[in-house]
This record gives C-alpha cells, structure tokens and sequence, in this order.
C-alpha cells in the first residue's frame, strides 16, 4: 500500500544487522536505497523538493560538524544511534563570527569552535565573547526521531554514539525571512 505523505516503511532489520556488523557503506548504500523508493512511491508537499538532494550522514562516535546553518528547510531523520544538535536562531548571527564568502569557501559557517569555547578555551572565549547571549536550544536525537530545522537556522551537530541520520532538504521558494534572497535547495 502506499503510504500517505512522506511516511515509509524501511526493514530495520536488515539495517540493523548491517549497523551492528559495523559495514558503513553497505548501511549507507541501503538506507540511500529506501529514501529512493520513499521519494519514488511518495510525492512532498514541496514543489521544489528534489530527491538528488537527500543525503545520508553516517558517523562515529564524538564525530562533530561545526557551527554553521542551511539555506533551505532541513528534516534530519535519526536512523541509528544518537545526535545532539545545539541551535540558535537566524537573529543571533551577529554574535555567532559568521565568516562571509569573502573570508571562507564555505560562508555558512561560524569562525567560533564552539566545542572548544563550551570546554572553556580562553582563545575563543576571548574572540568570540557573545556567543552566551544567544537564544541556544538544544536537541538530542534518538533513532526513530526527526528534527525539522527552518532556514537561516545556526547548529553545530555532535554524533554521541555511532550514528545514521538521513536529510531531507527541501526549498519552498524564495526564502523571504532571511536577509537574502536566494533558492537555497538548487
């Protein structure tokens, strides 16, 4: 039966076996072919999403990804293990050291380590001293969880087991709330 919506059925089984026997690739490869099939059989809501664009984030324990935030709407689907996001809001940026294009390749991100500055660094709290006046929310992922993070949203991700999340971006047009005007999920 077709499934109403973006709701679909994976055999965790399979995945599990493969999670556990700690064959990444193979645990990639066939979650990357259930999306597939959920995007085949399902049409989104979203005009403008396209399946391309789904990705797989497989990790370690301890493993991080820095501050930074996304242009398009996010739903991050916790596979396996555990996740813990860290969020502050698009109105904080100014405290956040946002590198613009001209300072880095990557101009979503942040110059903060925020992990370093959480643990105390004097160098970044120096640098950076306004990072504790931002709004912070904060989100731990469970397998089985999803957490939807709107545009111009800052997070700094943290795998505190090993971990499989999948990312569904999606882009439902011009992005009006943030300070540019761009399609984000091109």
């Amino acid at each position: 039966d077709k499934v109403p919506g973006w709701i679909h059925t994976i055999n965790l089984d399979k995945l599990d076996s493969l999670f556990e026997a700690g064959n990444d690739e193979k645990v990639v490869e066939e979650t990357m072919k259930n999306v597939s099939r959920a995007a085949e059989k399902n049409h989104s809501p979203w005009s403008n999403y396209k399946p391309k664009n789904i990705g797989v984030w497989a990790s370690s324990a301890g493993c991080e990804t820095p501050l930074h935030f996304d242009l398009c709407h996010g739903f991050l689907c916790q596979v396996k293990g555990r996740k813990s996001f860290l969020l502050a809001p698009p109105e904080d940026t100014n405290s956040l050291a946002w590198k613009h294009a001209s300072q880095n390749k990557n101009s979503l991100t942040s110059g903060v380590d925020l992990s370093l500055w959480m643990q105390g660094n004097q160098t970044q709290r120096n640098m950076y001293p306004h990072i504790d006046e931002c709004a912070w929310r904060r989100a731990d992922l469970d397998a089985g969880d999803i957490l939807y993070t709107p545009p111009g949203w800052w997070h700094h991700v943290t795998s505190v087991t090993k971990s499989l999340s999948v990312l569904v971006p999606t882009d439902p047009g011009t992005i009006d709330e943030l300070p540019w005007n761009v399609h984000a999920c091109a």
